[in-house]
């Protein structure tokens, strides 16, 4: 009876650690645990991503409105802060006009014109034969350039001398005008330009950013006529 009560003793204490020990399961569970992106993630995506969506390091650093230097945007090192930054503009090669997907500058002799990186590009074609281009900011849609390229020419005349002296100038008289004006649909004012093209047809352009970015949007018209100084 001693040596019976010995081993029901023993069996007791097995199966009480057993029990006790879980099977091998921890208080801190064994489900997955998510993992931080290491340093050559984030860069892929912060390249990948538009001009206006940086990674939360770079937001932090940066406080809202800065702008990147001249010498940052024509290399696209940097990415600006959401919604508030400087689009980071790249050179784009154009070799010639009316491609149908890719926009179309003032002259065929302007080899590139600048636009923001990571901007993604929406086109269409219109009932009267001509072509829409649009490119957007994902990270804010209003953020826009719009291009219309039309088999014919436009009435300049008319469109300068139905807006205020102080918001319309010629480039080039009879041929390139710039305008700025508001767009009931858009929050972010319209500065654009129309021009009638050498080659047959005509243009018409409008850039869409925060009244911060007016310097960026100079620029990237600029570059469709030909001018791509700062």
């Amino acid at each position: 009876m001693k040596r019976d009560s010995k081993a029901l003793a023993i069996l007791f204490v097995t199966v009480t650690t057993v029990l006790l020990t879980g099977c091998g399961t921890s208080s801190g569970g064994g489900g997955p645990v998510s993992q931080p992106l290491s340093d050559s993630q984030t860069t892929v995506t912060t390249t990948a991503a538009s001009s206006n969506s940086a990674s939360s390091a770079s937001s932090t650093s940066k406080s809202p409105g800065s702008t990147t230097s001249k010498g940052t945007n024509s290399t696209g090192a940097s990415t600006p802060t959401q919604g508030t930054g400087t689009p980071v503009l790249t050179a784009v090669k154009v070799n010639e006009t009316g491609t149908g997907n890719t926009f179309v500058p003032v002259s065929a002799s302007v080899s590139s014109i600048l636009l923001p990186s990571g901007w993604q590009l929406q086109t269409a074609s219109l009932g009267s034969g001509g072509t829409s281009l649009k490119l957007v900011n994902p990270a804010d849609s209003s953020q826009m350039i719009s291009e219309v390229v039309m088999p014919s020419d436009r009435n300049l005349q008319s469109f300068y001398n139905s807006q205020s002296s102080s918001t319309v100038h010629w480039i080039v008289p009879g041929q390139i005008l710039s305008y700025t004006q508001s767009n009931p649909d858009n929050p972010y004012s319209d500065r654009g330009i129309m021009a009638n093209l050498s080659s047959g047809g005509s243009i018409r352009v409008d850039v869409y950013l925060p009244s911060a970015e007016q310097k960026a949007a100079e620029q990237i018209l600029n570059s469709f006529v030909g001018n791509t100084t700062a």
